[in-house]
């Protein structure tokens, strides 16, 4: 039977501050937008938010554009840059996934977010081609019974240590906690993989 892993997107095979850093400041840059007034423009966007992960790519790029007067094709164009997205990989992420591709295994996706960006970060990163498509599991609140139960037996690594210590209370789950903070690297955690 083929050893099943998920993986968390954001701040697990992604850096997502990075991605903000490099798409603001390259549609600041291809639009002749000023820094400052655009951090202004997205602050306000996420202040008007219950919790981050109501964070909507789209609604954000389309208040810059009320706000700015910006065209939002033009706002996403800039955004979306392929090259962004690879820049914000850890370095670990692609030699890692593929030795554990290489290595037989089945890697899926368990994030939170909504599905169109969330998919947008493992396309435009190009790490898409790494995982089986019937197991990405991207839902706006991932730590929900329903949820987990679709893992099934399966390996499981995240940043957030909540979200570990949620599952651990599924007998059939095995959960790596990753901890970016104190730069571990996911080529640190391969024994513990296997």
């Amino acid at each position: 039977m083929k050893k099943v892993i998920y993986f968390d997107i954001d701040r697990t095979l992604v850096d997502s501050v990075m991605i903000r850093e490099l798409t603001r400041n390259g549609m600041c840059r291809e639009l002749n937008l000023n820094r400052e007034t655009i951090n202004k423009i997205i602050d306000e966007y996420v202040s008007t938010l219950d919790n981050k992960n109501d964070f909507n790519r789209e609604e954000m790029l389309k208040h810059i554009s009320l706000k700015t007067g910006v065209r939002y094709d033009l706002l996403k164009n800039a955004h979306d840059k392929p090259k962004y997205y690879v820049d914000a990989l850890f370095d670990d992420v692609i030699p890692t996934l593929t030795k554990l591709k290489n290595d037989g295994c089945s890697l899926g996706i368990f994030s939170e977010g909504f599905t169109d960006y969330q998919m947008d970060k493992l396309k435009l990163s190009g790490i898409y081609k790494f995982f089986d498509e019937d197991k990405i599991i991207i839902v706006r609140k991932k730590l929900r019974e329903d949820v987990v139960e679709k893992l099934g037996e399966a390996i499981v690594i995240d940043d957030w240590v909540e979200v570990i210590d949620y599952l651990k209370s599924f007998p059939k789950i095995k959960t790596i906690w990753l901890d970016r903070v104190n730069e571990v690297k996911l080529t640190d955690l391969l024994n513990e993989i296997k």
